[in-house]
């Protein structure tokens, strides 16, 4: 008989049951199936919704599961989407759907939901790698590019730029939107702010000084420390992000407090650090190099 054959001869056969001589019965999730005399659908049926969590051989994996050729073939169509910057749609299209079964007729094309939901889970990955890969570094440095459409609207990209622990420079895109807002500096610097705060790159010296300035009793505490020093008690000066010259006062001051900034740290209960030598280091080289333009 045909079918004791094909289940004799093809594995698959071992997760399938023949219920009518046209229809199988999947033992795994009870869906059936249309059947022809062969076991394309089968396999395409086991290889899209049950083969995940199999390894090598078709057995168990051991530790962590083993890629599937599903789930290669998905992430190859993720890359080709988000690389060549193809629409969801393109899953949809027949002459890309002809070329994908000609490829590998076992190949169950993603829907376009499915599709949009593994470009936004690639996207999450990248980012919280991007992020990670970001608060290693003392410093960042950011570009921006602003353009018009055809259809007039104003856009907006801000880039990160930043040196890792391999000497490599690395850039991220922290994000590209629409900017129908003038185009002021204060509206910029206002965007700028907003994207680094959400990618965790905030000025590490702006965050020292504004905890001063807004904790009553870190002020206090502050002033303490330099009379115990006896030294005059100054403030720390925070940046006005429209003015460059500002940002020089700031960190003109933070150097000149570093001693008592430091000593009134260590007796506050605050997750708020000191900047570290070499970062006080570079401030002071780039001082050096503004103060002839303040």
């Amino acid at each position: 008989m045909e079918p004791a054959k094909k289940r004799r001869t093809s594995p698959v056969w071992e997760h399938f049951d023949l219920i009518s001589p046209n229809k199988v019965k999947c033992l795994l999730c009870s869906r059936e199936l249309g059947y022809n005399n062969n076991t394309s659908s089968m396999l395409r049926h086991y290889r899209a919704i049950h083969e995940i969590k199999e390894g090598h051989g078709g057995g168990p994996a051991q530790g962590r599961p083993r890629p599937t050729r599903k789930q290669d073939l998905d992430e190859a169509l993720v890359n080709l989407i988000v690389k060549d910057t193809q629409p969801f749609s393109v899953v949809e299209d027949v002459g890309f759907r002809a070329f994908v079964a000609l490829l590998d007729p076992n190949y169950v094309i993603p829907t376009r939901q499915a599709i949009k939901a593994m470009v936004d889970a690639k996207y999450v990955l990248e980012r919280n790698k991007a992020i990670a890969e970001m608060q290693k570094v003392a410093a960042v440095s950011l570009t921006s590019d602003m353009w018009t459409s055809i259809n007039m609207d104003a856009y907006l990209a801000v880039t990160c730029h930043f040196v890792d622990d391999n000497t490599r420079l690395n850039s991220v895109l922290l994000g590209v939107q629409q900017f129908p807002q003038t185009h002021t500096a204060e509206n910029l610097a206002r965007v700028k702010a907003s994207l680094m705060e959400e990618w965790g790159i905030t000025d590490k010296a702006r965050k020292l000084v504004g905890y001063f300035r807004s904790s009553t009793l870190a002020k206090e505490k502050l002033v303490s420390v330099q009379r115990q020093l006896g030294r005059p008690t100054l403030k720390l000066l925070q940046e006005v992000e429209t003015r460059w010259n500002s940002t020089y006062h700031m960190l003109q001051r933070l150097v000149d407090l570093r001693e008592p900034v430091g000593a009134a740290l260590a007796s506050l209960n605050t997750e708020i650090t000191t900047l570290t030598s070499a970062e006080f280091t570079t401030i002071s080289g780039c001082l050096s190099l503004l103060s002839g333009l303040d």
